[in-house]
C-alpha cells in the first residue's frame, strides 16, 4: 500500500514539473508573439493570465512601496513579518 502511495506521488510531482514547464514555454512563446507589449492575455471566458514579466515588475513594484512604508515610520516603531526578521523604521 505505502509502495503504490509513494508511487502516486512520484507520477504526480513528474506531471506538476512537466505541467510548470509547459507552463513557462507557452509564458515565454506569448511574450514573444506580442513582442513584449502586453501584460496579461485572456481566453474567450475572460479567464485571465498575468505573463512572467508583469508578475516580476509587480513585486519589485510591491517591494518598493513596503520599503517606503517601513522607511517613513518612525526610528521608534520597529517592522514585524512571521516570514522575515523585525526592522526597525526610519533610516532617515
Amino acid at each position: 500500500m505505502r509502495t503504490l502511495h509513494a508511487a502516486a506521488l512520484s507520477d504526480a510531482n513528474k506531471e506538476v514539473s512537466a505541467l510548470i514547464a509547459q507552463l513557462h514555454e507557452t509564458g515565454q512563446r506569448l511574450e514573444d508573439l506580442t513582442l513584449g507589449e502586453v501584460d496579461t492575455v485572456a481566453d474567450g471566458d475572460g479567464r485571465t493570465f498575468l505573463l512572467r514579466r508583469a508578475q516580476e515588475q509587480l513585486r519589485h513594484f510591491d517591494a518598493a512601496r513596503q520599503e517606503a512604508i517601513i522607511n517613513a515610520l518612525p526610528a521608534h516603531i520597529a517592522a514585524w513579518s512571521p516570514t522575515t526578521p523585525p526592522r526597525a523604521g526610519s533610516r532617515r
